[in-house]
């Protein structure tokens, strides 16, 4: 797609290929295949307010590299959510998981991410010792218990919406 004469959407060949598949409780189950490289495109970015980093592939090389480039060059704000898998995350991955964090404006954890990645902290003070790394918003994402967000000023709990029934949102 093209917006005044800038790109937003290229191929740059084969990504991450994942596959969901919901289990008998309704848990989804992960395949994932990691063959990636972003090329050139870590110079082809153009320049944005916002930039979004997500996934395990973030954090896999050989297109690692790339994202922690685009991200170090970044100037506006950037959001990061790690999606962690721990069963598939090559070595150095937590490390580099660790890195965009400390370099991300908010970051966005669920509570699986958070007790695969720091199984030896609570919320409250993984969220802290985030913060003093370096992001101004720490999110913790809880399913059907809601939200919970904080800065190095505050802290919110924020519950789901009334409403209708909570689904895996794969």
């Amino acid at each position: 797609e093209h917006l005044a004469g800038m790109t937003l959407i290229r191929s740059v060949g084969p990504t991450v290929r994942a596959i969901a598949e919901l289990d008998q409780e309704g848990v989804a189950q992960y395949q994932f295949s990691f063959a990636w490289d972003l090329g050139d495109l870590a110079l082809e970015v153009p320049p944005t307010s916002h930039l979004h980093v997500g996934s395990l592939s973030a954090v896999c090389s050989p297109g690692a590299d790339r994202v922690l480039e685009i991200v170090s060059r970044h100037s506006g704000t950037v959001s990061y959510d790690p999606n962690w898998r721990a069963g598939l995350a090559p070595p150095g991955a937590r490390e580099r998981a660790e890195h965009l964090m400390s370099l991300a404006t908010v970051v966005k954890l669920s509570e699986e991410d958070a007790a695969a990645l720091f199984p030896e902290k609570s919320a409250e003070v993984l969220a802290r010792r985030l913060l003093q790394r370096g992001p101004g918003v720490v999110v913790l994402t809880r399913g059907g218990d809601g939200a919970e967000a904080w800065t190095t000023a505050s802290h919110e709990r924020v519950p789901v919406p009334a409403g209708g029934p909570i689904v895996d949102t794969v």
